[in-house]
C-alpha cells in the first residue's frame, strides 16, 4: 500500500484488519500488496531470514486464498524476491 488511506480503504474494501497492521508497515517489517487475480487477495510480506515471505494471505472477510492464487502468489515471490 502506498499510504495510510490506501491501507484503511485495503481493510474496508475487503473486510478485514490489514489497517492494524500501520505500524508495522509504517516501520517497513512489513509490505502490503492488493492482488485482484485470480481472486482478490491482500498479501502481507515480511522477512524472513535474508529473504521476503508471506506473512498472512486474507480474501474478502478474511477468507482463506484458493490453489491457483498460491501458486501465483509463489511464481511472483520467485520472480521478484
Amino acid at each position: 500500500m502506498e499510504s495510510w488511506d490506501a491501507l484503511l480503504a485495503e481493510g474496508k474494501q475487503m473486510h478485514h484488519c490489514i489497517g492494524s497492521y500501520a505500524a508495522q508497515v509504517s516501520a517497513r517489517q512489513v509490505f502490503v500488496y492488493h492482488m485482484e487475480a485470480p481472486e482478490a487477495l491482500t498479501i502481507a510480506l515480511s522477512p524472513q531470514g535474508s529473504q521476503w515471505g508471506v506473512q498472512e494471505i486474507r480474501g474478502y472477510c478474511n477468507a482463506l486464498p484458493s490453489e491457483a492464487s498460491l501458486k501465483a502468489i509463489q511464481r511472483w515471490l520467485t520472480a521478484h524476491y
